[in-house]
């Protein structure tokens, strides 16, 4: 049998996050999936944000490094073309971040260009990389694929800076999306 209807976790997850944003705020599905995952609109259904969403289960690191757990909240693995978010139509790409040991879900919340240019900074021209982000206590958040264990080890601890790798500025961010509903 077939489904007619389907919201992933991910989805549900961001939907119940913007709608809990600010009172009035509608959230919809559309009935095909051509690049944009939800649809939101304010109370007067006025304005329009669409949103593009990406999930990942927590892939929380493994056994040999006891020294990265303690400061890690959420991590998550996603890879997809970069031509996809370039070319995308959504006005934001949500990545979810859930955690297996904490109760708090993480979103990044990113404008298709600007997340392109960070990965374009970060991976070159690699067309579909791979990204491995980790957030960890205190509100750090950082793409880590191919650092090394003492990097990683001091971004559990809080002392890792990296400007490029640096995506604190988009986690948990809602502002824009807010702004574009005004």
């Amino acid at each position: 049998m077939r489904a007619i209807f389907t919201v992933h976790a991910g989805e549900y997850l961001v939907a119940e996050e913007v709608e809990g944003l600010r009172k009035g705020l509608k959230v919809w599905v559309p009935s095909k999936d051509d690049g944009v995952d939800l649809l939101v609109t304010d109370a007067r259904m006025k304005r329009m944000a669409a949103i593009q969403v990406k999930f990942s289960s927590d892939l929380y690191p493994g056994r040999d490094s006891r020294k990265i757990k303690g400061g890690i909240v959420s991590t998550g693995f996603f890879k997809f073309p970069a031509k996809q978010i370039r070319d995308s139509e959504a006005d934001f790409w949500v990545l979810v971040l859930t955690s297996l040991f904490h109760k708090k879900t993480n979103f990044l919340i990113l404008r298709p260009k600007d997340f392109y240019r960070r990965l374009k900074c970060i991976h070159g021209a690699d067309k579909s990389p791979f990204l491995f982000i980790w957030v960890a206590e205190g509100g750090k958040c950082f793409e880590v694929r191919g650092l090394g264990m003492r990097e990683l080890e001091d971004v559990g601890r809080g002392y890792f800076k990296h400007p490029k790798r640096d995506f604190s500025d988009v986690l948990n961010d809602w502002a824009p999306l807010l702004k574009m509903l005004q």
